[in-house]
C-alpha cells in the first residue's frame, strides 16, 4: 500500500482491516467535538444576531430551540464529513483512520446519518470504556473504523 491514505479509494474486499486504536478513536473523538462545537457556536452566532440579545427574553422555547441547533448541526456535520470525505472526519484525516462498513465497503450517506444519529444517544460515549474499541454507534450500524496505516493481508 502506498503512503497516499487520505484520499484512498482502494478499500478492497481482499485486505483484512486491523480496528483503530481506542487512543486514535479518542483523539479522533476529541477533534471531532472541537469542529463541532466551532460549527455550533458559529450557528448561534448566526442565529441570535437575527434575534438579538438571547437572555434578554429567555424562555423555555429558546432552551429547546438552542438544543435541537446544536443537535442538528452536529449530526450535519458529522453526516456530510463521513458522507462526502469518504468514511473520514477531520479526526480521521489526522489520526489517519477510515469507517467503513464491516464488510469493508464504504459506507454509503445512509451508513453516515445513522452512525452520527446513533453518537447523540446518550452515554453512548462511554461504550469505548469496555475492552473492545468499537462503541454503540459501529454495532448498531454494522460499520467499523479502521487504520490505514497498518493493514495486513489475508493468507489463502
Amino acid at each position: 500500500m502506498d503512503n497516499d491514505f487520505i484520499l484512498d479509494d482502494a478499500i478492497g474486499v481482499s485486505n483484512d482491516y486491523v480496528f483503530a486504536s481506542k487512543g486514535k478513536r479518542f483523539a479522533n473523538y476529541i477533534i471531532d467535538t472541537i469542529i463541532n462545537y466551532i460549527g455550533v457556536f458559529a450557528c448561534s452566532i448566526g442565529y441570535y444576531s437575527t434575534i438579538g440579545d438571547p437572555y434578554a427574553t429567555e424562555t423555555g422555547a429558546d432552551q429547546i430551540i438552542s438544543y435541537v441547533m446544536a443537535y442538528s448541526v452536529f449530526i450535519f456535520l458529522y453526516t456530510v464529513q463521513e458522507a462526502f470525505l469518504n468514511g473520514k472526519t477531520i479526526g480521521k484525516f489526522i489520526t489517519r483512520t477510515r469507517a467503513i462498513t464491516v464488510s469493508n465497503d464504504k459506507i454509503t450517506a445512509k451508513d453516515a446519518l445513522l452512525r452520527s444519529l446513533s453518537r447523540i444517544v446518550p452515554f453512548e460515549a462511554f461504550s469505548f470504556l469496555g475492552s473492545e474499541t468499537s462503541g454503540w454507534h459501529d454495532k448498531w450500524t454494522d460499520t467499523k473504523v479502521v487504520d490505514e496505516t497498518k493493514t495486513y493481508t489475508t493468507k489463502s
